[in-house]
């Protein structure tokens, strides 16, 4: 079903001024030299983000935040994916920001906020493990509490931005469950290696604990995957967003150059097979707009936030790896080329399919979720077999 997708004159003012911003600091050229630069990003531009406000949108306001919602996040990810904003500004305000908030003690918060929302400090989540799964019932990884503070031991794959974060916030297994812990990136028992990936706009490596010391955020004793997973249902929307938004520039793409381009006397755009193809373009950013703005409506919501979310990455995502193969089709030749940005969205689209969990697990999730909320349902599947 489609939803239209509204926008209040708060956060129409918010996606104009983004926009500008990113316009003009990550076109084509600064991109590049942003995905050749050592830190794989840009400074100023994280710079001119804090003095926006970027970092401080979702967080409260007694943490020195702006106190936004996921609807105001949503808007600013759909404009970052507009431009495939290079840099850790994913990993450090949709995924690290959301873990203190829901998973941190109030003091925790205190520590890390702050600095987190002033664009001072970049926490990178590390949440896999060799399996590569985003499930946190798959997290193996055991630490050793003692007070306050946590020994680890063990590996963490696929960490998004480790190499420029200054702080990791690493999900753990305890004797109790599940708890959230910071360590310095720059603590000599932690080895931080780059992996090589399809996505050259977005950095990941492999990290390994060697019998390091962290400080423990979540509350002693207790198991906080609960609070996790609303944290990570933050991120997926903001994913979500950040693909919708990623689409709409290839659509905005693949309608200009089709309009330029002529064969046989005529614009490409006119022949039946190439507006076929931009007409399913068409609907599927409308559809994914409408899911990625649905499911920052929902988060609010804890009956429907998961599977809003899921329903929103599982689309998208698909939506994206499709949008991103028929902008490479109809630019035909050029559309092959390393100088051209075609490959640069396509390597995103493949590479964010698989954050924070595949369009399949996703759908497995939905499926869950809803045969919990109907027993009678789950017991008839079980017995079909389902």
């Amino acid at each position: 079903m489609y939803i239209p997708v509204t926008l209040t004159e708060e956060q129409k003012a918010l996606r104009s001024a983004v926009r500008s911003l990113f316009d003009a600091h990550m076109d084509e050229d600064r991109r590049r030299a942003a995905i050749d630069s050592e830190r794989g990003y840009s400074e100023d531009l994280w710079q001119l983000m804090a003095e926006m406000g970027l970092h401080a949108l979702v967080v409260p306001e007694e943490y020195g935040g702006a106190g936004g919602d996921m609807n105001d996040l949503r808007v600013v990810f759909h404009e970052a994916g507009r431009v495939l904003l290079t840099g850790p500004f994913f990993a450090s305000a949709a995924m690290a920001t959301p873990l203190v908030i829901e998973a941190a003690t109030d003091e925790a918060r205190r520590h890390l906020l702050p600095a987190l929302a002033a664009g001072e400090l970049v926490a990178a989540p590390a949440i896999c493990e060799e399996s590569g799964s985003w499930n946190l019932d798959d997290v193996r990884l055991p630490a050793t509490v003692r007070g306050g503070e946590v020994v680890l031991e063990g590996t963490k794959h696929y960490v998004l931005d480790a190499l420029v974060a200054d702080v990791l916030l690493v999900v753990v297994r305890t004797g109790d469950g599940l708890a959230l812990v910071s360590v310095a990136a720059d603590d000599p028992r932690v080895e931080i290696e780059r992996l090589e990936t399809l996505d050259l706009t977005r950095r990941v490596a492999a990290v390994r604990f060697h019998g390091c010391t962290g400080r423990l955020l979540s509350a002693p004793g207790q198991d906080v995957i609960e609070q996790l997973r609303k944290a990570l249902d933050a991120a997926v929307v903001a994913l979500a967003a950040e693909q919708s938004g990623a689409m709409e520039a290839l659509l905005e793409s693949a309608l200009s150059y089709t309009g330029l381009r002529h064969q046989f006397g005529r614009p490409i755009a006119t022949f039946q097979v190439i507006k076929h193809k931009l007409a399913d373009m068409t609907l599927d950013v409308e559809r994914s707009l409408s899911a990625s703005s649905e499911a920052a409506r929902a988060f609010v919501d804890p009956a429907q936030r998961a599977v809003a979310a899921s329903t929103a990455k599982a689309f998208a995502s698909d939506a994206f790896v499709k949008a991103a193969t028929e902008h490479i089709q109809v630019h035909g030749g050029i559309g092959f080329t390393w100088e051209h940005h075609a490959h640069l969205y396509y390597r995103r689209a493949a590479s964010s399919r698989e954050i924070l969990g595949s369009p399949q697990e996703h759908r497995g999730r939905i499926v869950s979720l809803l045969l919990d909320d109907m027993p009678e349902l789950a017991e008839t599947a079980g017995v079909a077999g389902v």
